[in-house]
């Protein structure tokens, strides 16, 4: 079952995400591939994602 994230938790994956575009120049797949597992988020479609549903 999917976690729900509150306003607050959202507005800072979104702060973080786009930090990282402009600091590192990263697309935005790229920015939320690198901030998702810092988070301890899978991204749907990630290879990690597939291997789970093995």
């Amino acid at each position: 079952m999917p976690k729900k994230f509150d306003q607050d938790a959202k507005d800072r994956v979104v702060r973080l995400v786009e930090d990282r575009i402009l600091a590192e120049n990263l697309s935005m797949q790229a920015a939320c591939q690198a901030v998702a597992p810092k988070l301890g988020v899978v991204a749907h479609g990630s290879p990690v994602d597939a291997s789970r549903a093995s």
